[in-house]
């Protein structure tokens, strides 16, 4: 980095706390802006999740100071380092005050780009087909560092949404989702939202609020269990309704709309389900997958109410399920709970790879 490219009064103001102090309280403002949106906004709206505790402990929590069980605020990377590495690895949170040397203040743009350089260079490192729990910790912890960044410099280009997106789907790679809040929530409320006229932005931003409404949609506990399956149907809806036409006529949308309406109906069409879950890119199954475990109860109670043997591969199908041994002993656990099983203790033998005996027929006295 040449240091020319920061003026005098730049250099004076770096050190000084109370810049620091404004330029984080500016910060948090900002951020606190795009997660609740504003009355200007298309794709916006001001009580969509005042009902929702889930949302607002991750809104008023995403950057606290004092959040100490953030596993990302005190990640630190072990093992050998170089002295361009170590010259990022310096680098701290603009929402923890972090006294960041001048050469590393990503408030300023350039700085920004070195730094997402370097990030795309770790990622070329990463068997994605290897990953682990944690293994992208130190990516996720990265790219936070530079969204603050953004976020803080109060800029809205084609940069900015890059990183964002990019951001959005390590998150989803990682299966954090708080870490994906964050990233989408700016992108879609904010960034989206802004002056920005780029080919990335319209090419892009049907996929992104396509995440983004499936993580209302999926990850966001229901508020009726009983009758949806969907977090809170009427924000999810409220949402879509300020769509643009063409947004909403576009595919990844269109994917989104069907999921809904099958969602909003009890019991769920399993046959539709499956049909939709196979159309699903990767990103969308991690968001999906996470009512996975309620539509599988739904689905196995309705077949063992309506059929007493069925095949194996179509129950496979139905339940999302690829391996046979992992049917196998969700079947088992999951009669275990059914009333109308409780005194059968022939599990293991009711379930072959050819065929599934669901029910046994009542004995006639």
């Amino acid at each position: 980095m040449n240091n020319k490219s920061f003026n005098k009064s730049y250099n004076k103001s770096y050190n000084n706390k109370s810049y620091n102090k404004s330029y984080n309280k500016s910060y948090n403002k900002s951020y606190n802006r795009s997660y609740n949106s504003n009355s200007n906004s298309n794709f916006s709206s001001n009580t969509c999740y005042n009902n929702n505790s889930n949302f607002d402990a991750i809104n008023n929590d995403s950057y606290s100071n004092n959040n100490n069980n953030d596993p990302l605020a005190n990640w630190r990377k072990k093992g050998p380092r170089n002295n361009r590495n170590e010259r990022w690895e310096r680098v701290g949170y603009i929402s923890r005050d972090s006294n960041n040397s001048k050469n590393e203040d990503l408030r300023q743009p350039e700085i920004q780009k070195q730094y997402f350089k370097y990030i795309q260079e770790e990622i070329e490192k990463i068997d994605f087909n290897k990953i682990e729990e944690h293994t992208l910790d130190p990516l996720l912890a990265s790219l936070r560092k530079l969204r603050e960044g953004i976020v803080s410099s109060g800029q809205k280009n084609e940069f900015n949404i890059e990183v964002f997106e990019l951001s959005t789907r390590i998150a989803l790679k990682a299966r954090n989702f708080e870490e994906l809040w964050k990233s989408l929530s700016y992108l879609i409320l904010t960034l989206y939202e802004g002056d920005v006229d780029t080919s990335r932005k319209k090419n892009n931003k049907p996929e992104y609020i396509k995440y983004y409404l499936l993580y209302l949609i999926c990850y966001l506990p229901p508020t009726n269990i009983e009758k949806s399956l969907i977090g809170d149907s009427q924000v999810v809806m409220s949402k879509y309704n300020l769509l643009s036409e063409e947004i909403k006529e576009t595919p990844e949308i269109k994917f989104v709309y069907e999921l809904l309406i099958l969602f909003n109906v009890a019991p769920i069409n399993y046959v539709r389900f499956k049909e939709l879950y196979k159309k699903a890119n990767e990103y969308d199954k991690i968001l999906i997958q996470n009512r996975l475990p309620r539509i599988r109860k739904r689905t196995l109670t309705v077949l063992t109410k309506t059929y007493f043997t069925l095949p194996t591969n179509d129950i496979k199908e139905w339940l999302i399920f690829d391996n046979f041994e992992i049917l196998k002993k969700y079947l088992i656990d999951s009669w275990k709970e059914l009333l109308n099983n409780i005194d059968i203790d022939d599990y293991d033998q009711r379930i072959t790879e050819e065929q599934v005996i669901l029910r046994i027929p009542k004995k006639k006295k």
